[in-house]
C-alpha cells in the first residue's frame, strides 16, 4: 500500500513507506535534480510524517560530514491511500 501526496505547488507525489521510496508522479514545474525524472521510484533514508498544511521533508542521503541532501516540498495539501506499489 502506498500513499499519495498532493502539495501547494500542484506537484504529486507516491509515497512508498514500506519500501522507502518514493516518486513524483507530475508537477507544474521540472523535477530537481536530486529528485529524478516523474514516474521513478527514488529511496530514501528518511522522511517526515505527511501532514496537511506542513512541507514534506525527504532525506536522499547523509554525507561522511553529516550534511543531509534532501528535498523540501511544498505545504501537502491532500493526502490519499493508493495501491500502486507494484508499479
Amino acid at each position: 500500500m502506498t500513499t499519495t501526496l498532493t502539495t501547494a505547488s500542484g506537484s504529486t507525489y507516491e509515497l512508498d513507506t514500506d519500501l522507502s521510496r518514493i516518486r513524483r508522479l507530475h508537477g507544474s514545474h521540472e523535477p530537481t535534480r536530486r529528485q529524478g525524472a516523474d514516474g521513478v521510484w527514488k529511496p530514501f533514508v528518511e522522511i517526515s510524517a505527511p501532514t496537511p498544511g506542513e512541507p514534506l521533508v525527504v532525506v536522499w542521503a547523509v554525507t561522511d560530514q553529516n550534511v543531509a541532501q534532501c528535498l523540501v516540498t511544498s505545504p501537502v495539501t491532500a493526502i490519499a491511500a493508493s495501491d500502486h506499489s507494484a508499479q
